[in-house]
C-alpha cells in the first residue's frame, strides 16, 4: 500500500533523490511515466469539463465545444481581498468561477464608495460585457475568499464560441435585472 517515485513521475526527474531496498520479497507494480502523465491530464481535464459543464451559460454546448473552449482558457488565482477587475475599465476576459467567492460592486454616493450588488460563486461567470461589446466594467468584482478562476481573453472566445453571444447577454440581462432588483 505504498508508494514512492511520483516526483520523478511529476517532475520528469531523471535522476532519483533516494534508493529503495527490500527487505523480504513482495510485489511490486511499476507505471511508466508517460501513462502516469496521461491519466493526471486525462482526470484533470474530465474534473475541468464538468466545472464548464455546471456553469448555466455553457450547459447547451457540445462536448467538441467544450474541449475546444477548455484548450482556450487559462488559470489563474486571486487572493482574497484582490480585484478581479474594476468599474470603469476596459474589458477583455471572461471569467469562471472554479473555486471561492466573490462579490460584485457598483459605485455609489456613500461614505464606502461601493455597494455589494450580488456574490458570486462556484460556477458562476462574468466579464460577458466585454466580450459583447466595448462597453467598460459595469461593476467591479473582488475577491471575499482565495479564488481558482478560469479566464478566457474576448479573441479566444469569439473564435471558440462567437455563436453564443445572443445567449449570454440573455443570461447577463437577466442577472443584471436581478441586480438592481437587489439595489431596490
Amino acid at each position: 500500500g505504498v508508494s514512492f517515485g511520483e516526483l520523478a513521475l511529476l517532475y520528469t526527474q531523471q535522476a532519483r533523490a533516494a534508493s529503495i531496498v527490500c527487505c523480504e520479497d513482495g510485489k511490486l507494480w511499476r507505471l511508466h511515466a508517460r501513462t502516469f502523465r496521461d491519466l493526471v491530464v486525462r482526470s484533470s481535464t474530465q474534473s475541468l469539463l464538468k466545472t464548464l459543464r455546471s456553469v448555466e451559460v455553457l450547459r447547451e454546448l457540445s462536448l467538441s465545444q467544450l474541449q475546444r473552449l477548455f484548450d482556450a482558457l487559462s488559470e489563474i488565482k486571486v487572493q482574497a481581498g484582490g480585484y478581479i477587475f474594476k468599474e470603469g475599465e476596459t474589458g477583455s476576459d471572461f471569467f469562471v468561477v472554479m473555486e471561492g467567492e466573490a462579490a460584485v460592486l457598483k459605485k455609489s454616493s456613500g461614505a464606502g464608495g461601493e455597494q455589494e450588488v450580488m456574490q458570486l460563486g462556484q460556477n458562476d461567470y462574468f466579464g460577458e460585457r466585454a466580450l459583447l461589446n466595448a462597453a467598460p466594467r459595469a461593476a467591479s468584482v473582488r475577491a471575499t475568499t482565495p479564488m481558482k478562476l478560469l479566464q478566457i481573453s474576448k479573441a479566444q472566445f469569439e473564435e471558440v464560441l462567437g455563436p453564443l453571444s445572443e445567449i449570454i447577454d440573455n443570461h447577463r440581462r437577466k442577472r443584471e435585472e436581478q441586480g438592481t432588483l437587489a439595489l431596490c
